[in-house]
């Protein structure tokens, strides 16, 4: 009993100190790219006459059927960006920050269900540094506004759709009312991260009715409208438009080889982690039929959603956000089928913390200079005469995949181009020129 406490006395201990280090990230990130636009009622990708500020629930609906016209079919996502774009940033930094928690513990309880947790501070150690460590892009996956609602937010969703599907449910009208909810939701996230789990249950579902013959309707269910809700999303006339291509095979070749070399140099410690534990279960001689299957079935997952992408129009890393939760489930699954190696553990342990803070330090000395940076501009922006044409320092190029400066759209020399526009219309301003400074 002492034991257990204090191992939930640590947890939360832990989950806390996460909180705290990605709140204060959340905090020296401002505002950029989309983040302006979504501001306002989604009428155009650049700035109409008059546009409208979203107000509450009723704008956000209104703009998300114009956005699902007109751009895409992500209405779960960027109505979630503009339900925080109404407020002051730092209730989004706080429920951003708590998020990240949640899907450690999403991770966590997924977990619990398939395999013995012995030792649950070791479990969440290796959780949250390899989320920390392997989230692709993490500066625009989680701290950017526009890219959390994308990436993180909806991460959330379809991994509780998995975690629903993996524990046993009552038939009664409830389940039938959240699978049918959850899974549309799921479905309708994003174009590789929604399928991919649509894929894993369907795979979950065939193996539990071929080694028990039984077969749940409500799962049947879920399943369908998640297929709905991604069909809704895929198919709105804004990523019809803007997503038709011609396809060839040599398109279809670079595109695979961009995706495998991208995946594969992203992701390459995490495989060793892998290996690993792979070799050392073979080892143990404990990889039982349930451990193959599970594993090979969150692998096909991982898989599919990365190599789907070879029919995107673009494949930016952020994108393999669910692949890589399917990787970490599958990596800390494997550690708790291990016996014994407690050294072997404890090394990997103590690694993984040492490169996290080494690398949050770095992460965190390039965003606040980026930080410092943009508040001169907008404390430029905010006591300058709104009639005349503002020049502002351009920002310093990034350098840490940690800053979400770092590859999205900003400040440029050109005061008409669509970034500088949004921010004028944002801070009601004539026009905002970047200018380089000596």
């Amino acid at each position: 009993m002492l034991r257990k406490n204090k191992e939930n006395l640590l947890g939360i201990l832990m989950m806390t100190c996460m909180f705290v280090l990605i709140f204060i990230l959340n905090c020296i990130t401002h505002y950029t790219s989309d983040d302006y636009a979504y501001r306002f009622i989604f009428k155009s990708h650049l700035p109409t006459a008059n546009p409208e500020k979203i107000d509450g629930i009723f704008s956000i609906i209104r703009s998300q059927i114009s956005h699902y016209e007109l751009w895409n079919g992500r209405f779960v996502a960027h109505s979630i960006v503009q339900f925080f774009m109404q407020y002051n940033k730092i209730i989004f930094n706080f429920f951003n920050s708590l998020i990240f928690i949640l899907l450690g513990f999403i991770i966590y309880s997924i977990l619990k269900k398939v395999a013995n947790i012995n030792n649950k501070l070791e479990t969440f150690i290796f959780i949250f540094t390899l989320l920390w460590l392997f989230t692709p892009e993490f500066g625009k996956s989680v701290l950017w506004l526009s890219g959390a609602g994308n990436y993180l937010w909806t991460s959330i969703i379809y991994s509780s759709f998995l975690l629903f599907n993996l524990k046993t449910q009552k038939s009664n009208l409830v389940t039938y009312i959240t699978a049918i909810f959850l899974g549309f939701i799921s479905g309708a996230t994003n174009e590789n991260s929604g399928p991919a789990i649509i894929l894993v249950i369907v795979l979950l579902v065939l193996w539990r009715y071929l080694s028990s013959k039984s077969l749940d309707a409500w799962r049947i269910v879920g399943i369908l409208s998640s297929c709905v809700g991604y069909l809704v999303m895929f198919t709105s006339p804004g990523s019809q438009k803007r997503g038709h291509q011609e396809i060839s095979f040599d398109l279809l070749k670079d595109r695979l080889v961009h995706v495998y070399s991208e995946s594969v140099t992203h992701f390459f410690f995490a495989y060793l982690i892998l290996i690993l534990f792979i070799f050392v279960l073979i080892y143990q001689n404990k990889y039982s039929k349930s451990n193959i299957i599970f594993t090979t079935i969150l692998l096909i997952g991982h898989f599919s959603s990365i190599f789907s992408l070879v029919l995107a129009p673009q494949q930016p890393l952020r994108t393999l956000f669910g692949s890589n939760i399917l990787l970490i489930i599958a990596i800390v699954y494997l550690l708790n089928n291990i016996s014994g190696f407690i050294p072997l553990k404890k090394y990997l342990s103590i690694s993984l913390v040492t490169i996290s803070i080494i690398v949050y330090s770095y992460a965190f000395n390039d965003l606040y200079k980026s930080h410092l940076e943009v508040d001169n501009q907008i404390r430029i922006i905010e006591t300058s005469d709104p009639k005349k044409e503002i020049k502002v320092p351009l920002l310093t190029p990034p350098h840490s995949l940690y800053n979400p400066y770092n590859g999205t759209a900003y400040l440029g020399g050109n005061p008409k181009s669509w970034f500088n526009v949004w921010m004028a219309k944002y801070y009601n301003v004539s026009s905002i020129k970047g200018v380089k400074t000596k």
